[in-house]
């Protein structure tokens, strides 16, 4: 009995390497820079996403507001018994009615109260993304800082964005936010 050639076939395992030399080599200079982008990058998105809260929180306030003070003021006009002013004060008394229904019917329309607790939420994810993120970061030097963490933190600020764009876009499509449905 000859025993068969067993130089050409591979033995197994042979194609498998180290993981340690299958992980691309990223040098400290290259993590530096990735952590100062990514830094960079979730303080941008906590000043924009504050900004347009309080954007948001100020339009509906306004509209809020507005709509209160035009409400009581036209119930007082028209209650108002002046003998010389009466038409002029039904008349205004009218047209504050007119501009508080314009008011209430542009209100669900631009939904700026929930645009602001949107944007109060994402601003919320924001700092806990930048919390987690300098939690991890602190007291590492560049060469224990694992990438694929970095990638992860960044992943979440992606997704924040992206759930913030989803819901706007439900808004806007009339949905109230809710998220769209698969398929």
């Amino acid at each position: 009995m000859s025993t068969p050639d067993t130089t050409d076939v591979p033995t197994p395992n042979a194609n498998l390497v180290p993981a340690e030399a299958a992980a691309p080599s990223i040098d400290a200079a290259e993590i530096d820079e990735k952590v100062k982008r990514l830094r960079g990058h979730v303080e941008h998105s906590i000043k924009l996403a504050r900004k347009k809260a309080r954007y948001n929180r100020r339009n509906a306030t306004i509209i809020k507001l507005t709509s209160l003070v035009l409400s009581a003021a036209v119930t007082i006009l028209i209650g108002w018994k002046a003998t010389d002013a009466e038409p002029w004060l039904k008349n205004i008394a009218l047209t504050f009615a007119a501009t508080v229904t314009l008011l209430t019917a542009t209100e669900p329309f631009f939904n700026y109260r929930a645009l602001w607790i949107e944007h109060e939420e994402a601003t919320w994810r924001f700092y806990s993304i930048r919390d987690d993120m300098e939690y991890y970061l602190a007291g590492k030097s560049p060469e224990e800082i694992d990438d694929s963490e970095l990638a992860a933190f960044h992943t979440r600020i992606r997704h924040t964005w992206d759930d913030l764009s989803q819901k706007w876009l439900s808004f806007r499509r009339g949905e109230g936010g809710k998220k769209p449905k698969d398929g």
